[in-house]
């Protein structure tokens, strides 16, 4: 078992989801398909020649039965991919400093010191 594959894995859907979140749920309005498209160009380029660059559990199973991912990675990945998803959820919320679906939260967005100095960061 390499590790690196699915830590790579984790990382590379950690910020794609981050991405997604903040982009559409922030001020990216039209251009969040760029952000969003060139984070995972970014990954792929960064990630891809370790892992295969799937970052999504869907693709790695078209991967799979495409004969291109042994049935042994699968799960690794995919368990690594949703770990990363989540993270990238709770950060996001975290960042944009609301809870979706909560009662009382109105369509703005509050900002912080810390919320953003950690969205720099990463």
């Amino acid at each position: 078992m390499d590790i690196k594959k699915y830590l790579v894995e984790s990382i590379g859907t950690f910020f794609l989801v981050l991405t997604v979140i903040l982009a559409v749920n922030g001020t990216a309005g039209n251009m969040a398909p760029i952000a969003i498209g060139s984070i995972l160009m970014v990954m792929i380029y960064a990630g891809g020649h370790i892992s295969g660059g799937h970052f999504n559990p869907a693709v790695t199973l078209g991967v799979w039965i495409r004969g291109k991912c042994p049935a042994s990675d699968v799960p690794g990945y995919m368990i690594a991919q949703l770990f990363g998803g989540v993270i990238a959820a709770f950060v996001g919320v975290y960042i944009l400093g609301f809870i979706p679906g909560a009662a009382g939260i109105t369509t703005g967005c509050t900002f912080d010191f810390v919320g953003g100095g950690l969205a720099e960061f990463l």
